[in-house]
């Protein structure tokens, strides 16, 4: 029997009980072990998960240098042995169930080259529930990108490993090392090589908000490297979709990277030259000023503000205000 799917999961000095409800979250899930195989992909930690692990004798456990994460993912890739690719952060957890969910789909007439599932935030160390089954819709990848707001994390995908291949016109895939935005540049590229994706509205993933992780770090050092990290993000991308005819469809994420750039910078508060030379970069792209034509009303009017330099004064001061109300950075 074949492997249908290969859940990686790197791991970096995470906390033992964080790590336990992480893999007792996937690996103690009703599906047959020749279908699903679980790797661990340890990226040079200095806690070693070595006490943890006894308990999950059927985890693939893979040591390496520290390459960050996206090293660690691509290490995971390298070594599996599944058809499809599902990644899970070693402080999340999915819901009871889900494993059985996804190899179902991968056996089911509507199964895609891409699953997109639901998540949920949550503040509480090892939440998890038992999975809901929702609706599921086959899109085109093309009505898809041109329609919807594309979400970053590779977490929230199942995909077809042969989508990472090299082929046709793509180059092989894999993530960016010792990158702050690995998933920004990543998930685009591997949707737009894909001819479907269906879309489920299930909440499979829980997400562990918690302090001192990469996405929450906001120390001076760290935001420069970030705002650095997204620039080439969108610089990346943009050459792609102008090298490529089927890269055009990426048109929406880098409108959405430009901007949320350009927000994070002035919530921020980077000093004013430094987002003035990051503005006329992006008009020498063509990415400024922001379009507002095909957007919701709130983005209508947060591009709008942000196309105007009295308009920039304000965001100053009221996305602090709209953080503290609903978290967007």
């Amino acid at each position: 029997m074949s492997t249908l799917l290969s859940v990686i999961i790197p791991y970096y000095n995470i906390d033992g009980d964080l790590l336990r409800a992480c893999l007792e979250s996937v690996v103690n899930q009703k599906v047959l072990t020749d279908e699903v195989e679980c790797l661990l992909i340890d990226d040079g930690s200095a806690k070693s998960p070595a006490a943890v692990l006894e308990d999950f004798p059927s985890v693939r456990y893979i040591r390496q240098e520290n390459k960050g994460l996206g090293g660690a993912r691509n290490t995971g890739i390298d070594a599996a042995r599944g058809e499809h690719i599902m990644f899970v952060d070693s402080d999340d957890t999915i819901a009871d169930g889900t494993l059985k969910y996804i190899v179902e789909w991968c056996k089911s007439a509507d199964s895609a080259d891409i699953l997109t599932f639901g998540m949920k935030y949550t503040s509480a160390p090892s939440c998890r529930g038992d999975l809901k089954e929702g609706k599921r819709v086959v899109k085109s990848v093309e009505e898809y990108l041109e329609t919807t707001n594309l979400r970053a994390s590779a977490c929230l995908y199942v995909f077809r490993r042969s989508l990472l291949d090299a082929h046709s016109c793509w180059e092989k895939l894999r993530f960016r090392e010792h990158f702050l935005h690995e998933d920004e540049l990543f998930t685009p590229q591997l949707v737009v090589r894909a001819k479907n994706i269906c879309i489920s509205d299930s909440v499979v993933y829980f997400y562990y908000k918690r302090s001192g992780s990469i996405t929450t770090k906001s120390d001076g050092k760290h935001l420069q490297k970030r705002m650095e990290d997204l620039k080439e993000t969108i610089d990346l991308l943009y050459g792609l979709r102008n090298s490529k005819s089927e890269a055009r469809l990426l048109d929406r994420k880098i409108r959405q990277l430009s901007f949320d750039w350009v927000a994070g910078m002035i919530f921020h508060g980077v000093d004013d030259d430094y987002l003035k030379d990051s503005l006329i970069w992006l008009k020498e792209t063509g990415l400024y000023p922001f379009k507002q034509k095909g957007c919701s009303a709130s983005l209508r009017i947060l591009y709008f503000l942000t196309n105007r330099n009295w308009g920039i004064r304000f965001l100053r001061v009221i996305l602090p205000v709209i953080q503290r109300i609903k978290p967007i950075f």
